[in-house]
């Protein structure tokens, strides 16, 4: 009985790592490898190994479409308000008036759960490519945010400026491995990497032909989205709003802390997340301007 107990006690183990959110650590490149090049991939989970991970399948894939411009895709009306107002272009300000002011600083993490402080978005990648977080303020990702008005703005980029180079110094969102689609939604697990990515268009559907620093460090070709943050300049808040592949705002975007790899996901269901994979930490995401 006793060895019984503890080979239950072993497979249970080996099934909650197996239910981890990471590809296994043989998809790395090799340190020397091309960090931009897109060639050697390897293939996304199938639904072989999605439940022998005790996941779902894979749900069929949906073709992109871009939304209309202007049109309500959401009944979140703050972002509908966004929306119908975007940020005016650089070549749309009138002559002579000063840019809108931008942002320069630090992301502060804290947890939605007791308001404790959890730390800063790291300067540095994870193994995988993610950013993951930090307590000290030299080991923090600086960012910068362009072309800021007071009150809500976004959806915007948001570049770091001491951390990777071009092309994936934006701070974004990649398609997780082990979801089942490029899809957040209510009763879904699926989840996105917060890790360096490209530029994308506002409102646009996520792009797997956009680089990023997942698909440069495992090969494995996932999807991403940079533009998808927004800022209010009264509370310093920065929220995040990923867009589904058809095209309209996933209904409720949430970031998360997940301890057990490091890193922050964005997810649109946590209790379905946390059942899948385990403790996270659902945090709120604060601008922290360093003085000169």
């Amino acid at each position: 009985m006793r060895v019984l107990n503890i080979v239950l006690v072993f497979a249970s183990a080996i099934g909650a790592l197996a239910r981890g959110i990471q590809p296994d650590q043989s998809s790395l490149r090799a340190p020397s490898s091309s960090l931009t090049g897109r060639s050697a991939h390897h293939e996304r989970m199938t639904n072989a190994m999605r439940l022998r991970r005790g996941l779902p399948p894979l749900r069929p894939r949906v073709i992109p479409r871009q939304p209309l411009a202007g049109t309500p895709t959401t009944s979140d009306g703050l972002h509908l308000a966004a929306r119908a107002s975007p940020s005016p272009s650089p070549s749309s300000q009138p002559s002579g008036v000063p840019p809108p002011p931008s942002f320069e600083g630090v992301v502060k993490l804290t947890s939605k759960l007791d308001g404790s402080f959890v730390g800063f978005i790291s300067k540095s990648f994870q193994i995988f490519g993610e950013f993951g977080v930090v307590t000290s303020l030299d080991d923090a990702l600086s960012v910068s945010i362009a072309g800021l008005r007071s009150g809500l703005n976004g959806p915007v980029d948001v570049r770091g400026t001491n951390g990777a180079q071009s092309p994936v110094d934006f701070l974004g969102a990649v398609n997780g491995f082990a979801s089942d689609s490029d899809v957040l939604s209510p009763g879904s697990s699926n989840y996105k990497y917060l890790a360096g990515v490209g530029s994308t268009p506002a409102w646009s559907s996520p792009a797997s032909s956009n680089a990023n620093a997942f698909t440069q460090a495992t090969g494995i070709e996932e999807a991403s989205e940079s533009a998808i943050w927004f800022v209010n300049t009264f509370s310093k808040e920065l929220s995040a709003q990923w867009i589904n592949p058809d095209g309209k705002p996933a209904l409720h975007t949430e970031v998360l802390f997940y301890p057990s790899d490091n890193v922050l996901v964005l997810t649109g269901d946590v209790a379905a997340f946390t059942a899948d994979f385990g403790d996270a930490v659902p945090v709120t995401l604060s601008l922290f301007a360093l003085s000169s």
